[in-house]
């Protein structure tokens, strides 16, 4: 009599072992905090970036004081006095020599404010303009620069009255000066920074609060935060804009 012999083979191995899901959430964690991190950097980066920017436009203007005792934008006789400037239809505008820009912050750059940024590029003080752009005002790199984190900059000089100042965060009204506004187009209102960006430039430049020193907050969006703090766990952008007093 025949005997039949069958042999068995092993179960096959169908999914992960609990290792190997183990192994591939690691895995995972570890690519999602790699990524997480690469962004945390990238933001600090535009931060100090920005922060720097902003310096250097101080630091310009007093080197362009010393150089030519006037605020740019407001010399008299930009065209016999700055290299390159005659002729520029962005540059070879005379101002009025009082000291301060004769246009407010609550619009884009105009009258002695649309000069300031060509005045200093052609002074060779700042980078990011071209002077040679059609009178008037383009987007950023034209007549005023771009910034490192978001938008760019408006420019205005104020005497310290609310009208100046569009959604301020808080009752006290910024003093006198001259100021930079972060903005995200250069035809509208519209929030450049988030709360967590405005935060982490106020906190460098000045004290951190929206409603208090020479870096104010612009709350036209509520989600931007208080006069006495950032909502900074909003992450959602175009929340705030920043007055900065440079001058």
């Amino acid at each position: 009599m025949l005997r039949t012999t069958f042999k068995t083979s092993p179960p096959s191995r169908n999914g992960f072992t609990l290792v190997e899901l183990a192994i591939v959430m690691i895995i995972i964690g570890l690519l999602i905090g790699g990524i997480l991190k690469g962004q945390e950097l990238v933001e600090s980066a535009r931060v100090t970036a920005t922060v720097s920017q902003v310096k250097g436009i101080e630091a310009a203007i007093a080197t362009f004081q010393d150089k030519y005792n006037a605020l740019p934008g407001d010399i008299i006789n930009p065209g016999l006095r700055i290299p390159g400037c005659a002729g520029v239809a962005l540059c070879d505008v005379s101002g009025n020599g009082n000291g301060i820009l004769n246009a407010a912050i609550v619009a884009p750059p105009a009258g002695e404010g649309l000069q300031f940024f060509v005045h200093l590029a052609l002074a060779d003080l700042i980078t990011g303009v071209n002077p040679a752009s059609p009178a008037g005002v383009g987007m950023w790199g034209t007549a005023v620069p771009a910034s490192p984190i978001s938008g760019g900059w408006w420019i205005g000089s104020t005497s310290g009255v609310a009208a100046d100042f569009t959604c301020l965060a808080g009752p006290v009204i910024p003093r006198a000066g001259t100021y930079l506004l972060s903005a995200l187009l250069e035809a509208t209102g519209q929030g450049s920074l988030t709360a967590s960006q405005a935060y982490r430039l106020d906190a460098k430049l000045d004290d951190g609060v929206p409603g208090s020193g020479d870096v104010r907050a612009a709350q036209c969006d509520p989600a931007c935060g208080t006069a006495a703090a950032y909502a900074e766990s909003n992450q959602a952008g175009g929340r705030c804009n920043l007055y900065i007093r440079i001058h």
